[in-house]
């Protein structure tokens, strides 16, 4: 029977999980999140620090359970990060879209 071998291989591909609205959030909720990671934050805007997040491995399950109760976001904190994720950037979505509307 074959020898099955566990090695440690590359760690997850963040690109698993969708952060792609994380550019929808403002800068003091991204800045935090970036020191944590030992990012620069200088004068970055939510583009640029969004990138350099998505750009080091993404954001990890308690950073994301602590974006949950931010007043912009506001969505339940279980289950998965991809779940939590998806929560997440579909309220923002949905509230950037309302705004938009508001604008026009």
């Amino acid at each position: 029977r074959p020898v099955v071998r566990f090695e440690a291989g590359p760690a997850p591909d963040p690109c698993e999980i969708d952060l792609s609205w994380l550019e929808l959030l403002p800068p003091r909720r991204l800045k935090p999140l970036c020191d944590q990671k030992g990012l620069s934050v200088g004068w970055g805007n939510s583009e640029a620090l969004a990138k350099r997040l998505r750009a080091s491995g993404g954001l990890s399950g308690e950073q994301l359970k602590g974006l949950c109760d931010a007043p912009e976001v506001g969505v339940q904190s279980y289950g998965s990060k991809a779940e939590i994720a998806q929560r997440i950037g579909a309220k923002l979505a949905a509230a950037a879209a309302a705004t938009t509307t508001e604008e026009e």
